[in-house]
């Protein structure tokens, strides 16, 4: 507005609502009104209009308040003739189409809550990407000598199909299972659009059974170590994730502690004692036995009366008998005995020799 005019523009909503009940600090004959693309509802029109409005604030008859009743544009969406859906890398075009308004100054865009960059009615992208999907409305800003307004559309949805991203393979309880035990193996994605209906899991190169999105390794072999890695297709394309190592731990061997081997051992020495000393005292007893009940069969056996005598004349016969080596006791027969059975039980440790 010119700056001589003494009244202020103000912005009102379709009900009369006044939305800026001041003008812009510092702006002369101009008032801003800043709201995000989500503040505002689909179909919501803006007025902006000057207060008080005189022939002396400009030359053209105003358009009073009231008198205009926006029309809701719309906004239409085209992609390349024979395609079912609008995928990755196609081009396409948002028309805002708003035929009933005049005189039309400019059109605003947006998309979700943010709004884009000025374009005409036409919004054109040349290769769709993923993150040119989502919610679009246009704006149509129509004006006159002191009036104007901004109507807005309804939101049009718009999708960008696209192969599975981001696949990966989770395992559950983890990549180093110990032989024996199950891992669940589990194709994730990020992002598909559609989702995927396929699934394919190979380990190296080679292909595996199976074509759901878990895949479960039950009672797993240290065989059965390696990369896996799977594959995810929607119909648009497959989509392969990168290698998993799955290493397979050995079940440890089964060993009896060491609180329990010690007892055991001893154990077993106090019966090999009592075992030996029993056997040794029955022999030495029935030696006895036989000597007691037989004495003179002792005395004639031959060769014991022909022992030489000596100048005392004493039989040397005895002596010599006394002298000749006694046998090993039964307490050094078990000592040995006991050593052999030991140095069998308890197994060397490593780095011995």
């Amino acid at each position: 507005m010119k700056a001589k005019c003494r009244y202020h523009l103000s912005w009102y909503d379709r009900d009369g609502a006044r939305r800026s009940p001041e003008p812009t600090p510092g702006g002369a004959g101009a008032t801003e009104l800043r709201m995000s693309p989500s503040q505002l509802a689909p179909g919501v029109a803006l007025r902006c209009q000057a207060d008080g409005y005189r022939d002396e604030c400009d030359s053209d008859q105003s358009q009073p308040l009231g008198t205009v009743t926006p029309n809701v544009p719309r906004v239409e969406v085209s992609w390349p003739a024979g395609k079912a859906a609008l995928r990755e890398g196609d081009g396409f075009t948002l028309r805002c189409q708003a035929a009933a308004l005049r005189p039309v100054a400019g059109y605003v865009w947006s998309r979700g809550d943010v709004w884009l960059p000025e374009a005409g009615q036409d919004l054109r992208v040349g290769q769709a990407a993923v993150s040119d999907g989502g919610s679009y409305a246009c704006g149509v800003w129509v004006s006159g000598p002191g009036w104007g307004y901004l109507s807005l559309s309804a939101r049009e949805p718009v999708e960008v199909q696209h192969a599975p991203r981001g696949v990966h393979v989770t395992a559950v309880p983890g990549t180093s299972p110990q032989e024996g035990e199950s891992v669940t193996l589990m194709c994730n994605y990020t992002s598909s659009l559609p989702a995927p209906n396929s699934y394919a899991w190979y380990r190296g190169d080679q292909q595996l059974e199976g074509s759901q999105r878990e895949m479960v390794l039950t009672s797993i072999t240290v065989e059965a170590a390696g990369e896996y890695h799977c594959q995810a297709g929607n119909g648009i394309d497959q989509s392969p994730s990168p290698p998993i190592n799955i290493t397979v731990r050995s079940a440890p061997a089964v060993r009896a502690p060491a609180y329990i081997i010690g007892p055991a051992v001893a154990l077993v020495l106090l019966l090999l004692v009592g075992l030996v000393g029993v056997r040794a005292w029955s022999k030495r007893r029935s030696k006895h036995q036989g000597m007691s009940s037989n004495p003179r069969a002792h005395r004639d056996e031959p060769g014991l009366s022909e022992w030489p005598a000596d100048k005392h004349g004493q039989s040397t016969g005895g002596a010599e008998l006394s002298r000749k080596p006694e046998t090993e006791s039964p307490y050094e027969e078990l000592q040995g005995r006991s050593q052999d059975i030991y140095s069998e039980l308890v197994p060397p440790q490593p780095g011995s020799h």
